[in-house]
């Protein structure tokens, strides 16, 4: 059996999306010889299918629930300026007009356009496209290696409010002494 590895958030969701893409790209532009008829599809396929999902994430059109550049408190444990994800959606969504669609129908659906026009995919220029939106979100996000170290969901939401911290702390313990969590005599 096999299984995606497990993820301790969901920022690791978005960074398992863009090490897919990495290594799908790497293993495209390596095309060893002893590659099978089918190995390139497998990561043609792969890469596609990594690419349309990071597409989904950044153009800021999300469904149910959806992880997306637009709803950061769902996979960011720290605050997200707007200016930050502002300029991810709007790159986002211009790579996503380009591509978003075909790469949907192409790979959501047997349809008998995939017979009629048949499709090259220019993955390194599709790659190139993408490659500065995922190095201004990982600027934002920091190092893969720090993501199990990130700050308390909670804390980190109010990371740039420590007036309002400490005004809901002070709130907790005024209401701790007149209802109590615990009590003694046991």
């Amino acid at each position: 059996m096999y299984a995606r590895p497990k993820k301790a958030n969901h920022l690791e969701t978005i960074l398992y999306e863009i090490d897919m893409l990495d290594y799908c790209f790497q293993k495209l532009r390596g095309r060893p010889v002893d590659w099978g008829p089918g190995d390139g599809y497998v990561y043609l396929e792969c890469f596609l299918l990594h690419y349309r999902n990071l597409l989904d994430f950044f153009r800021g059109k999300p469904k149910d629930d959806d992880l997306s550049i637009i709803r950061p408190k769902a996979w960011a444990p720290w605050k997200v300026s707007q200016q930050d994800s502002a300029k991810l959606k709007s790159d986002g969504a211009k790579l996503a007009g380009k591509h978003y669609h075909e790469l949907s129908k192409y790979l959501q659906h047997c349809t008998t356009q995939r017979h009629t026009d048949d499709k090259e995919w220019d993955d390194e220029a599709m790659y190139n496209e993408l490659k500065p939106i995922l190095t201004r979100f990982r600027e934002l996000v920091g190092r893969k290696d720090q993501v199990n170290q990130l700050p308390d969901p909670l804390l980190g939401m109010f990371a740039d409010e420590p007036d309002l911290m400490d005004e809901i702390v002070d709130s907790a313990m005024r209401a701790r002494e007149s209802h109590p969590l615990r009590r003694s005599g046991g």
